[in-house]
């Protein structure tokens, strides 16, 4: 199931936006493009699906580096040198380790650089000033002249706040955010929903049919509107080896999950009845805590 690919419209958005950032990498005009989304949301699945986009064509690469915390700002590039399976040691200082960066982009033939978990470049402990790492993004992108795609949490943003260049190098942000409970952005959660949903029918698992609305409103309360969550939620049913997955089952399942920490009942308790506010308040928990503007 992991390697099951449900297009709902806000991943198949985030694709779109990342892949023509690579496009325009290829004809020679990148551009930097931010997405700051909530966790849960599906960012690393579809970083990996971009990637996989990419390679496909037997041509061009894909650098994909994830950010631990940063203490220092040339860190950044030895990050992406590390990427490479090279050694940031050979280099002795910043300009060098950026040329070593730039001849690995060019002769890897990478055509997008993807920076992931971006917030952590913000590590204020360790004296980290958010311009001056902005700027170290900034010559990562003049010297290597390839598109990147800065994926992390919505406090990431303070890096394009805090340097107007950088910024203005920088296409609008994506916000890969949460469905809100309501009108189409209901729609489109459940939508994603029924397609879990008829995989586990696919698995010969008795469970809901794609129109039951109490399910769905149930499932937005656990998810606080997040596809990959209720995605997870589904996983952990279908991986406790059931023939049928009914409230019983779903209640079960999101008592032995980690992301319950939102909601302070169960919302598959089937005595429990689930209300609009109980949707909002799920949504707005998750987006306060994420520091997502709300």
């Amino acid at each position: 199931m992991s390697n099951r690919v449900i297009n709902h419209q806000r991943f198949d958005e985030v694709v779109g936006i990342v892949r023509d950032a690579y496009i325009r990498s290829t004809k020679g005009e990148p551009v930097i493009q931010p997405v700051f989304g909530l966790s849960g949301v599906g960012k690393s699945f579809s970083i990996r699906i971009i990637s996989q986009m990419i390679r496909a064509n037997g041509r061009d690469e894909v650098l994909e580096v994830e950010f631990p915390q940063m203490r220092s700002y040339r860190a950044v590039i030895d990050e992406c040198l590390t990427a490479f399976r090279l050694s940031p040691r050979a280099y002795r200082n910043e300009a060098q380790a950026m040329e070593g960066l730039a001849r690995q982009v060019a002769a890897k033939n990478v055509k997008l650089i993807i920076f992931d978990e971006s917030q952590n470049l913000l590590e204020r402990k360790h004296g980290i000033n958010p311009r001056a790492m902005a700027d170290t993004i900034k010559q990562i992108f003049n010297k290597c002249e390839v598109s990147i795609a800065v994926f992390g949490m919505p406090d990431a943003q303070q890096l394009f706040k805090s340097n107007e260049q950088l910024a203005r190098r920088s296409l609008a942000p994506f916000r890969f955010y949460p469905y809100e409970w309501t009108g189409r952005e209901f729609k489109n959660f459940r939508s994603a929903l029924a397609a879990s949903i008829q995989y586990m029918h696919s698995l010969n698992i008795e469970t809901f049919e794609l129109s039951n609305l109490d399910f769905a409103k149930r499932m937005y309360v656990a998810s606080s509107g997040r596809v990959a969550l209720s995605e997870k939620l589904v996983k952990e049913v279908v991986g406790m080896g059931v023939n049928r997955a009914f409230l019983e089952e779903f209640e079960k399942a999101y008592t032995r999950s980690a992301f319950s920490f939102f909601v302070e009942a169960n919302p598959f308790t089937p005595s429990r009845l689930i209300s609009e506010q109980d949707m909002a308040s799920s949504y707005l928990s998750a987006m306060r805590e994420g520091n997502a503007d709300v």
